[in-house]
């Protein structure tokens, strides 16, 4: 299980709305069948996020999804280390 896996899983487990990317679309589609199996809110797209123009179609995509307001969002690098932005 992938870092943003196990943030997803423990964030919708808490009842948290969550919305995800990764680079593959097999990844996405495979991960959210299993966690809307689960009965989770989570809902997600592909974006490489090395990519500045699909970065910015993933913040529109999100905006859209959660009405333009974000509580939290969870920042990875390419080393796996993360961290947390409180945004409200």
């Amino acid at each position: 299980m992938s870092c943003r896996q196990a943030i997803v899983e423990e964030l919708a487990g808490l009842g948290v709305s969550v919305y995800t990317c990764a680079r593959s679309g097999e990844d996405v589609e495979k991960s959210l069948a299993t966690w809307r199996a689960a009965g989770w809110k989570v809902e997600g797209c592909v974006c490489d996020v090395s990519d500045r123009q699909a970065r910015e179609g993933l913040f529109n995509k999100v905006a859209a999804h959660f009405g333009g307001k974000l509580d939290i969002l969870v920042r990875m690098n390419y080393l796996g280390s993360y961290e947390f932005l409180v945004c409200s």
